[in-house]
Formats: structure tokens, C-alpha cells, sequence
């Protein structure tokens, strides 16, 4: 089946620069073998240093309030000193190992407490190694934090992850002039009323809250387009699911959009056809929801071949969003379908992620996985989407499908990357002997 993706896209094309680097700046792979080693090695050793020396004082590190109080030190110091001691992951310490200024604040402190030289001594010479460690791995402490990050367990990883994809929006949301507080993308799968060994596909999607941040911002909101095996991409046509809305017009789903919603400007193309909002008014008062849907009559097969084994759908992230909430929606005929697989694709490189062509380098780390609802619009419920099951509810309506029938699925991603696309994939059904 050819893949179909709906994507929302960068404002602006790539402009071919690029930075290089030069060989003696690079680490070496001996450098990279070693890191994990050398990190262990030098946070215990800073471990070891503290624990003696706050045991020497005979304060709790576990309890930084009484460490702050016994030594006159900032409690925020000492919550640094007490996560370093108590922790149990060399690598998940590295963010809270203080600066220099901080150690010989604390040094002296410990020091006017009664605290022996050699293990004062000891502290120093931990941190200089610390600072070592640094310049050799990582060049900076910012990059140090996130090469350690890579070691520490999923857990943690995750959280040091969403924290800094929350940066990040706030950072492209300042560079872009945009934002949204939520992409919403809802994919139904359905058997094809004209051929049966294949499938339609109807297609709701949206801005929820887009707000400007500079008035002559104007942003293509979205794209469509289908693909095949070889990653060849066209444009795709589609009926309006809004019964009142004409083929030439752009499928709004007006009753769901901001009644003062703009005329969206239309281009298209061979490999794709482009809707865009034009520049407006800024912040809330300018803030936006728009929403539209189509549906794409016998969009792919059911059976795998020699060419087409796999169906994917994917959502391009371009714009800074809050949260991106993609919903899947299947027919229960559809047995081979209900195993939605999800990954997450960079398109930082303009690198192709579809079909054969793409590069398993360009997988990103996606924390989130599919999660099952249930069958019906009662499950699909979600906070995020005013009136999302009236939306519903309006949709199967206009293609004449009982929604009891259908099984949802869905991906929830805080703050997602950009550029990248999120990609749902399930495995085409075996073709039936003698067809």
C-alpha cells in the first residue's frame, strides 16, 4: 500500500549552508570507547570524596535542608552535593556536579567545620578531573550533559528528553514567529467501497490555538501528498468531508475552525498540494484554530507484494506545537492493521524518510508508544480537542460508517521535534493464494 503523508511544513526551504568541522576538533573513537568508563570513574571518585567528607562533620547527605543548615550553605548547593552522594547512576549525577566557584564554596565551609585537608584535597582534585572530562568528551558542560544523558536509564533519559524538547519550543517558537498549543491528526482506515481488497482512507487534521508572533508571518499549515516503495511522492486528491465544501476549495471543516478564520491560499503541484494560512494579527487575540478533512477513495491495497509490504501514515512536525495527539481509527475487518507500530524521523537534513529510501540514522528517540482505546467514539475521548467527539461523530457521518466498528489507537508526543515526522506503520496483509 503507498504510504500517505500529511504533513503541516517548514515556512522556509533550506538554503544549502552547512558548517564544518574540523579533524582535531572531533573526538577520536578511542575517545568515545572510553567515555562511559572515564565518566563512572570520575564521578565516583567525587562521590567517594564528599560522602568522606560530609561523614567527617557527621551531616546527613541525604537530607540537604540539614547540610545547609550545619555548614551556612545554600540549600541549593547542598541539594546539588546531596544528589551526587545518594545517587546510584554515575551518569545521571553529571548535571548536578556543582561549578568551580560552587566546590571551593563548599570546600571552605567544610573546611571551617573541621574537615582534614586530605579529604578536602580530595574534592579538588575529583572536580579538576571533572573539568578534564569535560573538555576532552565534550568541549562544554551544556554538551557534556547531553552525552551523559545517553547512558543514563530510560527512566531518567525520558525526562531530561521532554525537558529538552520544552526548551526547544519555546527557542523555534521565537525563531519561527509561530505556535500552536496542539497538532491534532485523526487517520481513519476503512475497507474501499469500490474495491474491497483495498482500502479508503479519510483524514482529519488541525491546528488547535495557532497564534502568530510577528504579523507578516505566513505559514503553510499543511501538505498532502502519497508515496510509494521507492520514496516517489505525488500529490493527493481527495473528496471534502464537508458535504458544503467544493473539490477545488481547501476541505475546511468549518463548523470545527475559528470563525474568523482567513482564507487560506492554495498551491498546487505534481508531488503536492500546499494549504496556507497569510500573515494576520498576533498573540491571542490573532490566536487561530483550523481544522479540515478529506477522504481519499482506494488509496492503497490491503496485500503485500513484492514492491509494497508495509502501510504508513505519518505527520510532518514543522511548526512548534505543544503536543501532537495522532489518532488512528481502524475497521475491525481490518485484522491486519490493529498493530500500529510508531516511530519518529528527523528531516533536519532534508534526507528522504519514506519508503525504501530512508535511512535508519534518521530515527529519532521516541519515548511515547501507540496505546490501544478501544472500540467506539466513547473511548477516543481527549481533553486537549474541544468538541473532538462531535468532530468525531460529524466525520463518520459523512462517509456512512458505523463508528461502534472501529477500533482507535493513539500516539500523544509532548513538545515534538522539529523538523521531523512521525510515522504510524502496520504490515500489509498476506495476498490470498490464486489472487
Amino acid at each position: 500500500m503507498a504510504g500517505l503523508l500529511f504533513r503541516p511544513p517548514l515556512m522556509a526551504r533550506d538554503t544549502g549552508n552547512c558548517m564544518t568541522t574540523t579533524p582535531s576538533s572531533r573526538p577520536s573513537s578511542t575517545q568515545i570507547e572510553l567515555f562511559p568508563d572515564e565518566c563512572k570513574a570520575v564521578l565516583q571518585a567525587l562521590r567517594g570524596a564528599l560522602t568522606e567528607a560530609l561523614g567527617a562533620v557527621g551531616v546527613d547527605p541525604s537530607r540537604p535542608q540539614e547540610v545547609a543548615r550545619k555548614l551556612g550553605l545554600h540549600r541549593n548547593l547542598t541539594w546539588k552535593v546531596s544528589k551526587i552522594v545518594t545517587s546510584t547512576d554515575a551518569f545521571a549525577a553529571v548535571p548536578h556536579v556543582p561549578g568551580l566557584s560552587g566546590v571551593e564554596i563548599l570546600v571552605k565551609a567544610l573546611k571551617a567545620a573541621g574537615v582534614p585537608a586530605p579529604a578536602l584535597g580530595r574534592i579538588r582534585s575529583a572536580r579538576e578531573d571533572f573539568e578534564r572530562l569535560m573538555h576532552r568528551h565534550a568541549g562544554d558542560r551544556a554538551t557534556l550533559e547531553l552525552v551523559a544523558a545517553g547512558f543514563v536509564p530510560d527512566a531518567r533519559r525520558t525526562e531530561a528528553l521532554l525537558q529538552a524538547r520544552r526548551d526547544a519550543f519555546r527557542g523555534n517558537s521565537a525563531i519561527w514567529s509561530v505556535q500552536a498549543r496542539m497538532l491534532m491528526t485523526v487517520n481513519i482506515l476503512l475497507p474501499s467501497v469500490e474495491d474491497p481488497s483495498r482500502v479508503d482512507l479519510a483524514l482529519i487534521n488541525g491546528f488547535i490555538d495557532l497564534r502568530r508572533l510577528k504579523p507578516d508571518v505566513a505559514w503553510p499549515l499543511f501538505r498532502r501528498q502519497i508515496w510509494d516503495a521507492e520514496g516517489t511522492t505525488s500529490a493527493v486528491t481527495g473528496q471534502p468531508i464537508d458535504p458544503s465544501c467544493s473539490a477545488d476549495e481547501v476541505p475546511l471543516l468549518r463548523a470545527f475552525c475559528s470563525p474568523e478564520l482567513p482564507e487560506l491560499i492554495i498551491e498546487r503541484s505534481e508531488t503536492e498540494i500546499l494549504y496556507e494560512l497569510p500573515a494576520g494579527p498576533v498573540g491571542r487575540t490573532g490566536e487561530l484554530t483550523c481544522v479540515y478533512g478529506s477522504l481519499i477513495r482506494s488509496v492503497g491495497s490491503q496485500y503485500a507484494d513484492a514492491d509494497e509490504t508495509i502501510c504508513e501514515i505519518g505527520s510532518n512536525l514543522k511548526m512548534p506545537v505543544e503536543l501532537m495527539q495522532k489518532d488512528l481509527l481502524i475497521h475491525e475487518s481490518l485484522g491486519w492493521a490493529m498493530n500500529p507500530r510508531a516511530d519518529l524521523y528527523s528531516q533536519l537534513e532534508g534526507r528522504p524518510v519514506r519508503g525504501r529510501s530512508r535511512r535508519g540514522s534518521t530515527r529519532l528517540t521516541l519515548e511515547a508508544g501507540v496505546h490501544e482505546l478501544g472500540r467506539g467514539l466513547d473511548t477516543m475521548a481527549t481533553p486537549h480537542v474541544p468538541r473532538y467527539r462531535e468532530l468525531l461523530a460529524y466525520t463518520f457521518e459523512q462517509i456512512g460508517w458505523d463508528a461502534s466498528a472501529f477500533r482507535g489507537f493513539r500516539l500523544s508526543l509532548p513538545h515534538p521535534p522539529i523538523p521531523a515526522v512521525a510515522m504510524l506503520s502496520m504490515d500489509l496483509a498476506p495476498r490470498p493464494e490464486g489472487s
